[in-house]
């Protein structure tokens, strides 16, 4: 199952009661920016779901995590790109509000 939730809290909540009573084994969740409260992922600890957050990070919750650093990542490609003999080198990315990973984390 995915769920998305728009960077909104509520449908966040709403993915969360989703998955939870439709019994999954597990749950990878990229928390939205706004999220303050974290109740709902406490719901799945306590459930005894496994829970794995990943790019933002919820340090309020002890749970095992994927972050990604990505200006070593960014790095190793272009220099990949460089000793294979690239010499024209372009950047497609988007939009600056969606920047994760390591250079973005919550601090709870």
């Amino acid at each position: 199952m995915f769920c998305q939730s728009n960077e909104t809290y509520e449908r966040e909540v709403k993915a969360v009661q989703t998955l939870l009573s439709s019994r999954v084994d597990g749950i990878l969740v990229s928390i939205t920016k706004v999220t303050k409260d974290f109740s709902h992922f406490r719901k799945i600890q306590d459930n005894g779901i496994p829970l794995v957050f990943f790019d933002r990070i919820c340090n309020e919750l002890d749970t095992d995590r994927v972050i990604v650093d990505d200006e070593q990542g960014a790095f190793d490609a272009v220099e990949h790109l460089i000793k294979t003999g690239a010499k024209i080198l372009f950047i497609f990315q988007g939009r600056r509000i969606f920047r994760l990973g390591k250079t973005e984390r919550m601090d709870t």
